[in-house]
């Protein structure tokens, strides 16, 4: 195929401009889960190993955070630009890897055609390069964006990788030493996201098959297994040291507790729980959670903890619902975003000229094709969302189409075009709608930032416990303010009624409850009643605090 220089190198300029235009949009948005990152990131890099190796989170993701925190240590305000500052990096590396797989379809497109010796002619390189990025773009940006702190694009990145390595074991182009590459890949794509641990055993079994399954195969997948186990092990032997037991991590069983037999996610309830969350009062209905966890927001820095003594039950209603919601997703998936996609494929299928001949004389590519599904079956029955199975799809599609064959007509030419013109006006409206939907209001604007810097005027320090009182003490209602002021919520009201505040004994008894607990300020996300019994000091839009000052600010009327 002739190679494509200039239309190549626009390509490039145009994602990563749409990268880094999603990635500025949303520089002050935040997610739950990137806090928990954040804090282990910190942990790892104090040397606090006890709390930075955890059973509920990946470790690489927070490693690469911890580095660039802490090497850059930005200010309160630039905190969370940083963050989506490494995103985009991470998202530029995934760009690199799909680069190196979309050049190995290519590749192995080209050689499956002239070693068949086809009388139907190659989808052309401009095909293959739009169609590529397209695909790109509507699942790194409209179906996982750069707006989330999480490791689901360096999973992406290894994925492609795998993939490509997988191809060029399966025509035989592979390099001497691919499959410890192989191995040390998706060892640090487990480190990444705990469900690539299982699924490596998946990719394994295709390394096998792509080796044609012989008794050397087998020898090579035991030499990418082995360095496997050496990059992965010291994680999970220290993991399952702290642990007291055998595991590489703990999400899935929570996951299936919380998404398919119904167990709350932040505050379970059961006889069974080695652990139970404290409740401190009953009206407010307020939880303490002081120890023995560390994070902003301990319920959330180790869900394994406060679950531990759970065991999830297979349940026929709970699995058909996640089932049901699965296909849902995956429907969402391909018929929305990568529907003009496969509806490309369709068509270029049935104008293709048939030659079942040609096709049979260069090994097909079907092997690759195990792992991606294997993952869609994985996610669909514990749970799923489209981040978590776009590189799986995009992997799937491009695999479909190098089954593809054209004839060089002026009609099928134009047909060509007019499909990639199509596909990049798709994937521009898909980003563009994705933009508009990660960038909510305020996203633009350093509302934590604000409200955490007006805390610390009134005093406030780091490493003050913090109570909150809000409908999203995980998220915006308090971790994402008090992670930028280094503060440790110990305590939660969770709801949107604060009429209860203009109860003077139900304040009086809050008051002395969250005191008692070393609580210096408590952070209120919502409107308090004006008739309020404790003095709120307002800080921003939406938020209010009540300091608790030896009697002279935010005591009781």
């Amino acid at each position: 195929m002739k190679r494509l220089v200039l239309p190549r190198a626009c390509c490039w300029i145009v994602v990563l401009a749409l990268g880094a235009r999603q990635a500025w949009r949303t520089r002050f948005s935040m997610n739950p889960d990137g806090i928990s990152y954040l804090d282990i990131g910190d942990a790892y890099w104090r040397h606090d190993w006890h709390n930075a190796v955890n059973a509920y989170w990946s470790p690489l993701y927070s490693w690469i955070l911890g580095f660039f925190v802490n090497l850059m240590k930005p200010s309160t305000y630039w905190e969370y630009p940083l963050v989506h500052g490494v995103n985009f990096l991470i998202f530029v590396g995934a760009l690199v890897c799909f680069e190196f797989f979309l050049e190995t379809v290519i590749h192995a497109y080209a050689q499956g055609s002239a070693s068949s010796k086809l009388s139907t002619g190659e989808l052309p390189e401009f095909f293959w390069r739009i169609l590529g990025y397209t695909l790109f773009l509507n699942t790194s940006l409209a179906l996982n964006g750069l707006h989330l702190a999480s490791p689901d694009l360096c999973v992406a990145g290894f994925v492609y990788l795998v993939a490509a390595l997988l191809i060029k074991i399966r025509i035989g182009t592979a390099a001497r030493g691919a499959h410890i590459l192989l191995g040390f890949i998706l060892a640090l794509s487990s480190l990444a996201k705990a469900a690539m641990f299982p699924l490596s055993v998946v990719f394994f079994l295709a390394a096998f098959l792509c080796g044609g399954m012989t008794i050397a195969s087998m020898k090579r997948t035991a030499v990418a297994c082995i360095s496997f186990l050496l990059i992965a092990s010291p994680f999970v032997l220290s993991l399952s040291t702290k642990e007291g037991r055998f595991t590489f991590s703990s999400v899935g069983s929570v996951a299936y507790e919380v998404f398919v037999d119904g167990v709350d996610q932040f505050v379970p309830r059961s006889t069974r729980l080695a652990h139970p969350v404290n409740k401190l009062l009953d009206s407010p209905l307020t939880y303490e959670f002081s120890e023995p966890i560390a994070g902003t927001y301990p319920l959330w820095y180790d869900s394994s903890f406060w679950h531990e003594g759970i065991r999830p039950y297979f349940s026929v209603t709970g699995e058909k619902h996640i089932i049901i919601y699965g296909l849902a997703v995956y429907l969402y998936v391909f018929l929305n975003c990568l529907g003009v996609a496969l509806v490309t494929l369709v068509v270029l299928l049935l104008v293709a000229p048939s030659n079942n001949e040609d096709h049979k004389r260069f090994p097909s590519l079907w092997p690759i094709t195990i792992p991606p599904v294997a993952a869609l079956v994985l996610y669909l029955i514990v749970y799923t969302e489209p981040r978590y199975v776009a590189p799986f799809c995009c992997v799937l599609l491009v695999l479909a189409f190098s089954r593809v064959r054209t004839s060089p007509s002026r009609l099928r030419q134009f047909l060509l075009a007019f499909v990639l013109f199509v596909n990049g006006l798709s994937a521009f409206y898909f980003v563009w709608k994705a933009d508009l939907q990660f960038a909510k209001a305020g996203d633009e604007e350093p509302i934590y930032s604000s409200v955490a810097e007006s805390l610390s005027r009134l005093g406030v320090q780091r490493g003050d416990k913090m109570a909150v009182i809000g409908p999203e003490p995980f998220g915006q209602g308090g971790a994402f303010v008090a992670r930028l002021g280094r503060n440790r919520i110990v305590a939660e009201t969770s709801g949107i009624d604060l009429s209860w505040m203009g109860e003077h004994e139900t304040c009086n008894q809050y008051s002395r409850s969250v005191k008692g607990m070393g609580v210096k300020t408590v952070l209120i996300h919502g409107e308090p009643p004006k008739s309020s019994h404790l003095k709120v000091t307002r800080l921003s839009s939406g938020y209010y605090a009540v300091e608790f000052d030896g009697g002279r600010k935010g005591d009781l009327e």
